[in-house]
């Protein structure tokens, strides 16, 4: 079977979807706008219009705002040559708002202080040139006809100052005189300043120092050409406009011949019209038009106009339509069958491959029937697939099924570190093994080993246990370390696992010792508690394990049986969870090596409730136990006779318990 590259069929099945897409929206947008051009239009004058009326609002509002908080400063220091304060407010706020040409004070008395804005100043503003450096310059006098320029960097910091007479006087300026004239904030028309020999326009707000009988006026200046800046920023037509017009229809900004014509046309229509939004025709172009007042703190009866072009959004719809219309059947028909083609090619064989995959997420390692296809690629990723499939039957065998199982879910690199989490840990050992191994030749050693862990394994798996590592003849497994699950369940489950584990060892050893093979015990210990768990070992090579006491206690546990001749022993912490549950016997409290700490130790005898696979306790064995753990209470409290009375008794019933024997031994010592 030829075989043809995944590439080049996915470039087909991109190509004929943006075919498709392309056309299909082409021909849907064009058909649609007939009936929505009216609609845009409306919107379209609306939008430009409010923006443009935003736009404005906010700059004369932030104007009002700064002249507002000036005023308030001055009022409590109305020496302008020397007021800091409020020099170095004009300064912060210019340094802010670059679109403002200065801020001014001025008093009755002639003193004044005036920040400017160089950037926005002709190079004639001043008699000598400012600092390379300089962004800002702050004036200041007394009135007596001498002036003090001081210069600034952009950051506000001081390069030098120059003082030299002057001629200027601010009480002869538009702002000065019509501000303390109404006697409140207001907007000047726009004027030529004898200082800068800019035009521009104020606003200006009066107030007064009663200490010193003085009146104040503080300014801020924009000038002309940072408004029309404004108004270009304000229209998105490419041979639109905005313009400021007066009340008689007069456009006051910009000032080019051609606004000036198009705001008398436009001005002219809306008087027609007498509505906001309207059509106009102006040197062969149809415009889409929007008058708004000037925002409402501005007296003067001024109009905000945008002129949109029509042409700038409606241009080329009709003259295509036609022949883009004689293509989409055709393109739709081909792109169509291309597309059903390639996207069955491609995504038969991945469906297939993401189901393997997930089933590979989750350890399911069966081999399937390999998926042919006419891809190589495809090919290829099965090969692939199959190798890891196999990678990961190997990678298993080495770790814990749970371990292995988390990492497949994790979506990142696993790192060194641990968590606090309470744990039930399980510790089996060999009794005698190395004396046992010496013993027998190699094979039958290894051959028993692998018996033995298998037959333990299988049951700590099948009671939820995870097998955390084998430590030569021991296996060292925990409960709760992965899986959500409330202590006393798991601590349960690892008790169970150990008492089936014995009772499977015993039928083994059974058939062992029928069959003239060696016979062996196995010790358990069970503990409970905090333990870190995670990973532990080096960033390329680490181990998940556990740390902690718990894990110690478990291993000395096992230990501590071959002291006691018993097969169980459980900490008092397992005890403290998994009591009620299962029947166990106190054989006392006892210091575990490695450790300071003293603790009771109980071995497991059987469990309460019936199992599927292990027996309940009799109720001589319950019995038996109850009275043993009570005379090992009235010796540990003290009572000596009562606990010497209570162990000879169950010595006569049971000679070759062991701890029985080690406890008389014990109350018979002087």
């Amino acid at each position: 079977m030829r075989r043809i590259s995944a590439q080049t069929l996915l470039i087909l099945l991109f190509l004929a979807i943006s075919l498709i897409s392309s056309f299909a929206v082409l021909y849907l947008s064009v058909s649609a706008s007939y009936e929505a051009v009216q609609t845009l239009d409306t919107a379209l004058a609306k939008s430009a219009g409010e923006n443009l009326s935003s736009n404005m609002t906010a700059l004369f509002e932030k104007c009002e705002l700064f002249t507002r908080i000036g005023a308030t400063l001055a009022e409590h220091s109305p020496n302008m040559a020397e007021d800091q304060l409020l020099a170095s407010y004009f300064l912060e706020q210019l340094t802010s708002n670059p679109f403002v040409t200065s801020y001014r004070a001025a008093t009755s008395n002639g003193s004044y202080l005036i920040c400017l804005n160089l950037a926005n100043l002709p190079d004639s503003t001043f008699s000598h040139a400012p600092p390379p450096d300089a962004f800002f310059a702050l004036i200041t006098s007394d009135g007596n006809g001498k002036a003090t320029t001081t210069y600034y960097t952009q950051g506000a910091r001081k390069i030098s100052s120059r003082e030299e007479a002057t001629s200027y006087n601010p009480r002869n300026s538009p702002w000065y005189n019509e501000a303390l004239r109404q006697k409140k904030l207001i907007w000047t028309e726009f004027y030529k300043d004898q200082l800068t020999s800019l035009e521009e326009i104020s606003a200006a707000i009066p107030t007064y120092a009663p200490l010193e009988n003085l009146s104040i006026v503080i300014s801020t200046e924009l000038s002309a050409d940072t408004l029309v800046h404004y108004l270009k920023e304000s229209t998105f037509s490419k041979h639109g406009a905005a313009l400021i017009i007066n009340e008689k229809g007069e456009t006051i900004l910009p000032h080019l011949p051609e606004d000036l014509e198009l705001g008398k046309t436009l001005f002219a229509t809306f008087q027609q019209e007498n509505k906001n939004s309207f059509f106009f025709s102006f040197n062969h172009l149809v415009y889409l038009g929007r008058i708004e007042p000037f925002p409402a703190s501005f007296t003067k009866n001024w109009h905000l106009a945008a002129a949109l072009a029509r042409s700038d959004f409606f241009s080329g719809i009709v003259k295509n339509t036609v022949h883009v219309m004689h293509w989409i059947s055709l393109v739709l028909f081909s792109t169509a069958l291309i597309a059903i083609y390639c996207a069955y090619a491609i995504s038969e064989p991945i469906l297939k491959l993401a189901k393997e995959l997930m089933r590979l997420s989750t350890l399911e390692l069966q081999e399937d029937e390999p998926n042919p296809s006419i891809l190589k690629e495809i090919q290829q990723m099965q090969h692939a697939l199959s190798a890891t499939r196999v990678a990961l039957r190997s990678f298993s065998r080495y770790i814990p099924q749970d371990v292995a199982k988390e990492l497949m879910k994790k979506e990142h690199d696993i790192t060194l570190g641990g968590e606090q989490k309470t744990l039930t840990i399980f510790f089996t050992d060999i009794a005698n093994f190395t004396t046992l191994a010496d013993t027998l030749p190699i094979e039958m050693v290894n051959d028993l080993l692998a018996k033995h862990f298998d037959l333990i394994s299988q049951v700590i798996i099948e009671c939820g246990g995870m097998i955390d590592k084998y430590i030569g003849d021991s296996i060292m497994s925990l409960w709760g370390a992965l899986r959500l699950e409330p202590i006393d369940i798991s601590a349960l489950q690892a008790c169970k696992a150990a008492l089936l584990s014995q009772l499977l060892l015993k039928e083994w050893n059974q058939k062992q010792k029928a069959a003239g093979f060696v016979t062996y015990a196995t010790r358990m210990g069970i503990s409970t508690g905090s333990v870190i768990v995670g990973n532990f070992g080096t960033e390329t090579r680490m181990n998940f394990s556990v740390l902690g006491n718990a894990a110690n206690s478990a291993s000395r546990l096992q230990e501590l049986n071959k002291t006691y001749g018993t097969s169980i022993l459980i900490g008092e912490d397992t005890h403290r969870v998994v009591g009620s549950h299962v029947i166990t016997r106190c054989l006392g409290t006892v210091t575990l090596r490695g450790t300071e700490e003293r603790c009771r130790i109980f071995e497991l005898l059987a469990i309460k409730d019936a199992d599927s696979l292990i027996a309940p306790a009799s109720s001589q064995l319950v019995e038996w136990a109850q009275k043993y753990t009570e005379a090992v209470i009235a010796k540990e409290t003290g009572d000596r006779d009562l606990a010497l009375k209570i162990f000879t008794s169950l010595a006569q019933e049971s000679p070759e318990d062991l701890p029985t024997q080690l406890q008389l031994k014990s109350l018979q010592k002087p």
